[in-house]
């Protein structure tokens, strides 16, 4: 994920800051989740 958040930023700590930042947003809501598949799929 973090090369993925590097392509959009191109700056390695903005793209560490963006990372963290969806991983909150991901475990915030993680019971909102309804679907049948694993997390890491």
């Amino acid at each position: 994920m973090l090369l993925v958040a590097n392509r959009y930023v191109k700056d390695r700590f903005i793209a560490e800051d963006v990372m963290q930042g969806a991983f909150i947003k991901v475990f915030k809501n993680i019971e909102n989740d309804k679907s049948q598949v694993a997390f890491g799929s």
